[in-house]
């Protein structure tokens, strides 16, 4: 609206002008790292150890900074209800004040009740139109606040997202390099680090994890693997029952059914397949609507009053014009839906996170046994058991750190960072944890960082988000 007796005030441009200063060098310096990182990390096999180690440290700072500038958007972000809170009052009570009936007084005029003169009830409407500017300003500086913090926080929101998909190839590289140093291919092929085809999983996760085509969301993955297997495009609408299926079957066009609509077919159940056969429903399975369409073509000229003929060209007509049922069933077990995981990325790390927890429980009990069938010694195992432990040392927070440590309390919680019991013992996941009044409120996500910084900072943002 425009604005004519109150001037807005200049909070969002100063706003951006801190969160521009603030967050775009360093946005643009992150992306440019963990793009780096991501595309030495994405190549099979490990960086040496030193450039691991850079590239570890580098992703750690970045982690950080990414981490710091939220907490600085989160003080922000609480300014777009603070600017919005009154405005449903004053806009009320203008409203209330404008429905009062004042009664004028006019000059030289002395008919009826005595009133206000007319120049005191201009100045009191101009007021009250001062007023409704003044909501309209609170709520437009409040939006442009919000877009403003949001537009930062969606890139920052990006270099974090790009982190976490590092933190596993990292961590999968320390523990190549670890067992490379102690020993050798064959005997680190006989503790069952090898995948399918023969590599070193630890050695190999960083292609699997950071190729594209294992980072696209579960259901883009199932909708392009039934689109591949059935030729059309996919639509996916939900979850039904076999019976349902066939009920839009009976009547597609009242159902609203569509070429390529699918459905997941909740268990439990059957369907009977091309050959006659039935399947047992698990869960996997999709029911894919295919339309066809007769090859004729319906004449759509018109004849005008004289008798004349206006052609307007012709179409396809399908056979649901004709009063037929246009639809057939396809039932589809998608590739994309196996153990572990919807997506590439889930499946590989679920096969990392297998292979680690039995590298450690063999290793946690190693003894002679084990020593004599890798044709090691038990030194040699120690050895190697205590440097992946290394590899998460001071990560577990203790008592001592919480009295001294003003890190882990934030916004009225205590912070604990804690291994993941169901991770493997040594080379572990850890995830952050906020507790008030002895009860734990918010639960971070398991995460391979060996940075409590990077844990702190995620439960914290997490926290932001709750209370905002």
């Amino acid at each position: 609206m425009p604005f004519e007796v109150f001037t807005p005030p200049k909070l969002h441009e100063a706003i951006a002008n801190t969160v521009g200063k603030s967050s775009g060098v360093a946005v643009a310096k992150g992306l440019k790292v963990v793009t780096g990182a991501t595309n030495k990390m994405r190549a099979k096999g490990c960086p040496p150890p030193a450039e691991l180690a850079k590239v570890a440290s580098q992703i750690g700072q970045v982690g950080a900074l990414s981490g710091a500038l939220n907490g600085q958007l989160s003080a922000f972000k609480a300014i777009p209800a603070g600017l919005k809170a009154p405005v449903g009052g004053i806009r009320g009570a203008v409203s209330g004040i404008l429905a009062i009936a004042i009664p004028q007084a006019f000059p030289h005029v002395y008919v009826g009740p005595p009133g206000l003169p007319v120049s005191v009830t201009l100045k009191f409407y101009d007021l009250c139109n001062m007023l409704k500017e003044m909501a309209s300003a609170f709520e437009l500086t409040a939006d442009a606040v919000s877009n403003v913090v949001s537009s930062s926080e969606g890139a920052i929101q990006e270099i974090s997202r790009q982190v976490k998909t590092l933190e596993a190839p990292i961590k999968a590289c320390k523990i190549s390099n670890a067992l490379k140093g102690k020993l050798s291919a064959e005997q680190i092929a006989a503790l069952g680090l090898l995948d399918k085809n023969g590599d070193l999983i630890t050695d190999t996760i960083g292609s699997k994890v950071l190729e594209k085509s294992n980072t696209r969301p579960a259901s883009d993955q199932i909708k392009l693997d039934l689109s591949n297997s059935l030729g059309i495009d996919v639509n996916i609408k939900g979850a039904s029952t076999v019976e349902d299926i066939f009920k839009k079957l009976e009547n597609p066009v009242a159902a609203g059914v569509k070429d390529g609509d699918a459905y997941r077919l909740l268990p439990p159940g059957v369907y009977k397949l091309d050959t006659g056969e039935t399947e047992e429903i698990t869960g996997k399975e999709f029911a894919i609507f295919k339309g066809s369409e007769l090859d004729l073509t319906t004449d759509t000229s018109a004849a005008d009053d004289s008798g004349n003929t206006n052609q307007q060209g012709k179409r396809k007509a399908t056979l649901d014009e004709l009063g037929n049922t246009t639809f057939t069933l396809s039932f589809a077990r998608p590739t994309s839906l196996k153990p572990g995981g919807l997506t590439g990325e889930a499946q590989a790390l679920a096969e990392l996170n297998s292979a680690l927890i039995n590298l450690s429980d063999r290793l946690t009990f190693a003894g002679d046994a084990l020593a004599n069938d890798l044709g090691t010694s038990v030194e040699v195992l120690e050895e190697l058991k205590k440097d992946l432990q290394d590899l998460s040392a001071g990560l577990v927070t203790k008592k001592s750190e919480e009295l001294i440590d003003p890190d882990l309390t934030y916004k009225g919680y205590l912070l604990k960072i804690i291994r993941d019991p169901a991770s493997p013992k040594l080379a572990p996941k850890h995830f952050a944890v906020a507790i008030k009044n002895g009860k734990q409120e918010i639960k971070g996500p398991s995460s391979f960082s060996s940075s409590k910084e990077v844990l702190l900072d995620e439960i914290k943002f997490r926290i932001d988000n709750q209370l905002s």
